[in-house]
């Protein structure tokens, strides 16, 4: 049983999950649209991280990198979905918010696993050839700035499921 004061909570986390999913969608769609603009910028002015070398450094976890990736816009869908739930007070929407919320912390550590333990090495070590080979301060640069970008999502995106969850375990009781 829910209370009016949590009802009314549930329909504000319902409304932001709605719009962070289409966010999340609008952005990912986005970039998966640019990428074929961004490659030949690269391709153009190889001063601006060498991608032949990031891209052989990063040859191995590729498919796992992809793989993330597509994780994206899976769980935005989700988000959408159990917003639509929460602004309905359907009674699946609060179980399938608290379902989300955990596989969404899940996804955001295999991430930022993912990257600190496979992916930042690999850039930082194509920096270092790099740096080694004469590369000018654009492309070192850029490899810095590529270096923290799942930690960084991660401190952006967990907050909302982590608020999600416990709002609805008070409402557990628990």
């Amino acid at each position: 049983m829910t209370t009016p004061d949590l009802q009314k909570r549930l329909r504000t986390f319902g409304i932001v999950a709605i719009v962070a999913g289409a966010l999340d969608l609008a952005v990912h769609a986005l970039a998966f649209l640019l990428s074929s603009v961004w490659q030949a910028r690269y391709a153009a002015e190889p001063a601006v991280v060498e991608p032949q070398r990031l891209e052989a450094a990063l040859a191995p976890v590729a498919t796992l990198m992809k793989g993330v990736a597509a994780l994206i816009p899976v769980m935005a869908v989700g988000l959408i979905l159990v917003g639509v739930g929460l602004v309905r007070a359907r009674p699946w929407a609060q179980r399938a918010a608290q379902a989300w919320s955990l596989a969404a912390l899940v996804v955001l550590g295999a991430s930022v696993g993912v990257h600190l333990a496979l992916v930042k090495p690999r850039i930082i070590a194509a920096h270092d050839e790099a740096a080694k080979a004469g590369a000018n301060e654009n492309a070192l640069r850029g490899y810095e700035a590529m270096e923290g970008a799942a930690t960084r999502q991660a401190i952006l995106r967990a907050p909302f499921p982590l608020a999600l969850l416990l709002t609805l375990r008070r409402r557990s009781g628990g």
